[in-house]
């Protein structure tokens, strides 16, 4: 697959977590110099703050790679924020035309059911299943963000969703690992209102 630069200043994605744990740090370090050697333009963001991580999460971008771990206490969350917490403090939602989500069951619909009332459009969406253990990072992010960049901005929400696929069969094909963690690829769309 050939990868096409984005062109101007827009970054094609942000990379996010806190710093609490340095596996998950080094991992998005790893995946923007594997950008930056591609000729991808990406922002790593690394905010113990909520507003920081809020901000980061809902200003527009391409895509956006939100790691660390889950967290269950009062609703899904990531790092011990439920993501109510996180988004709930205003209108503004989720713009990205990707959002992908590194912890642990992140796919599931428990997360993905809060996850949804904070879009603004449907969203490609990516998550695990189970527990990634170490596929994360260098070894899942690089594909996808490699799958993104070779669309055009806009592209048609099937095709951002089958390219995230083949991205994960590829990095299952190289990383038996990545399999059992059971990562997913899908489409998450905004609840209707009424």
């Amino acid at each position: 697959m050939m990868t096409a630069p984005i062109s101007g200043s827009e970054p094609l994605a942000t990379l996010l977590c806190n710093s609490a744990e340095r596996s998950i740090v080094n991992g998005l370090h790893e995946t923007a110099r594997w950008c930056r050697d591609s000729g991808l333009h990406v922002r790593l963001y690394v905010f113990d703050d909520l507003a920081d991580q809020r901000e980061a999460l809902l200003t527009p971008v391409r895509a956006i790679i939100w790691d660390g771990h889950s967290s269950w206490g009062d609703g899904p969350g990531v790092d011990g924020s439920p993501l109510d917490r996180v988004f709930g403090h205003d209108d503004r939602r989720i713009t990205a035309e990707a959002l992908i989500i590194g912890c642990c069951w992140g796919a599931t619909s428990e997360f993905t059911d809060v996850i949804r009332r904070y879009l603004a459009a449907p969203t490609a969406y990516v998550g695990c299943l189970k527990r990634p253990g170490k596929t994360h990072g260098a070894i899942v992010f690089p594909p996808l963000l490699e799958a993104l960049a070779s669309l055009e901005p806009g592209a048609d929400l099937d095709t951002r969703v089958e390219a995230l696929r083949e991205a994960l069969d590829k990095a299952a094909a190289d990383w038996p690992a990545v399999r059992p963690a059971e990562w997913k690829a899908d489409r998450i769309s905004p609840p209707p209102y009424g």
